[in-house]
């Protein structure tokens, strides 16, 4: 989950984009086997998917990515660093 997390905020740095939320939800089932098949047959869906031995899955994202790192956006963090410090 943490290479993930890594992965999708370089992604979202490289793009200048800084505001963005982290989605995670829980599914808690008796059918576990049946989702790893699913998996299994549709790669795409594996990825932000985490399976515990617990019959709990976890699904974690970076949604809503709505701010770039601009020039307005360096003035206003330039701003706030100097009124409020670090």
């Amino acid at each position: 989950m943490i290479k993930n997390i890594y992965a999708d905020s370089d992604f979202l740095a490289q793009m200048n984009i800084i505001d963005y939320s982290l989605l995670l939800g829980e599914i808690l089932t008796d059918s576990v086997d049946k989702f790893k098949t699913l998996i299994s047959e549709t790669p795409d869906l594996d990825r932000g998917v985490f399976i515990s031995n617990k019959n709990r899955i976890f699904i974690m994202g970076i949604i809503d990515p709505l701010t770039g790192f601009s020039c307005m956006k360096n003035l206003e963090y330039q701003f706030k660093k100097i009124k409020y410090g670090h």
